[in-house]
């Protein structure tokens, strides 16, 4: 069993994964948008992914897969609102990968809300299955995917606590829920990995850089990026970060 793991892709971000040219709309009202340097080299970065794990048994997508509308914000750091786009990016992105079984959950609903789901969207046009969670069967290994997960804001300290705690109520709650050889979760957008015993708890890289909301908290939040392949329970991540200018803007005098 080869499986790809990502998650957090939210397209539609002026800081994350977006193809080199996005064309919006249709016939004389078609607009070509360009992505901008950091967007190269992240997606850059994904086609190395593509071409790197190459054929896998399935691709299991952990949530996030759009920005949404980012309300809250009123739209700013987008580099388009339009949800349908965002998903239709998301899901040519996903379509990529050499698959033909896609797994999903549902994402922060900041993100990608309820009803309708964005992530089940992207999902459904892969015609893939998408749950609010799931446990990934292959022989005996069972591996249980959800996205939300508690988030440190500490840069080193406490950051295998929150992955560390679902593990233990899925030891405890074994009787009830079977054992999990593996936990994977995304949302915090760095990279983590438990062991111990038998089980393995991984919480994934995500595919965005420091946006608006990062910038307006703490220099803890450097973002991991990247992606895990899974050899049957093996976790072989791999992980990458952005450069100085692409983390922070430069001002030169």
């Amino acid at each position: 069993m080869n499986v790809l793991v990502v998650g957090d892709l939210h397209v539609g971000s002026n800081v994350s994964v977006m193809p080199d040219e996005v064309y919006l709309g249709e016939a004389e009202r078609k607009n070509r948008i360009s992505s901008n340097h950091l967007q190269k080299f992240i997606y850059k970065q994904w086609v190395d992914m593509v071409e790197t794990v190459g054929k896998v048994d399935a691709c299991i997508v952990l949530g996030d897969s759009v920005e949404g509308p980012n309300r809250k914000s009123k739209g700013i750091g987008l580099w388009t609102s339009d949800i349908s786009e965002q998903v239709r990016v998301a899901a040519n992105l996903l379509d990529m990968v050499k698959t033909k079984k896609y797994i999903g959950v549902q994402g922060s609903f900041y993100h990608v809300e309820d009803n309708l789901s964005s992530d089940k969207a992207v999902i459904n046009s892969l015609k893939g299955d998408f749950n609010d969670e799931c446990v990934v069967v292959s022989g005996k290994t069972r591996i249980h995917c959800s996205h939300a997960v508690g988030v440190s804001s500490s840069s080193t300290a406490y950051r295998p606590t929150p992955i560390a705690r679902e593990m233990m109520l899925a030891t405890i709650n074994k009787e009830e829920y079977g054992k999990y050889d593996l936990i994977l979760r995304g949302h915090a957008h760095y990279y983590v990995e438990v062991r111990f015993g038998s089980s393995k708890g991984v919480i994934c890289p995500c595919w965005k850089g420091r946006d608006e909301f990062v910038a307006r908290k703490t220099l803890a939040f450097l973002p991991h990026l990247g992606y895990v392949l899974l050899k049957g329970t093996d976790v072989h991540p791999y992980v990458f970060t952005l450069d100085q200018k692409m983390n922070v803007p430069e001002v030169h005098i």
